[in-house]
């Protein structure tokens, strides 16, 4: 699987948003999942999303797996200080990632969000 297919995924609203939650069992309701950004910087700017009780605007992170966010370096990327939600293909442990500024992301997983039928075309070049 690309992350670009992920990418795809949350930029359509292509998963079931029923019953989201963060890693550490907080509701998510997405109100606006931002807009795609190419150039540096988080994957979708602007977006608005309700975490518990409370609602951000900033950015959207999007990787497969949440230790691709250290491997890429955003922990230490001033870039990536605005961001709200860190969403990922594959099932996580961690409850959450940090920021250059030590300010901790919630973390999405959407493997069990995205319909078997579109998981299949993943790998699909186009994607």
């Amino acid at each position: 699987m690309k992350e670009a297919f992920i990418h795809f995924v949350w930029k359509y609203g292509l998963f079931d948003i029923s019953n989201l939650t963060t890693t550490d069992g907080e509701a998510i309701t997405i109100i606006h999942r931002g807009t795609h950004n190419f150039n540096q910087g988080a994957d979708f700017q602007e977006s608005k999303i309700k975490i518990g009780k409370n609602t951000f605007v900033g950015h959207v992170e999007i990787h497969l797996e949440n230790s691709d966010w250290y491997a890429h370096g955003h922990q230490f990327d001033p870039n990536y200080n605005n961001t709200i939600l860190h969403v990922v293909f594959e099932e996580t442990i961690e409850q959450y990632v940090l920021t250059a500024d030590n300010t901790s992301v919630p973390i999405l997983c959407l493997k069990k969000k995205i319909a078997r039928d579109l998981s299949s075309i993943s790998n699909l070049a186009f994607i």
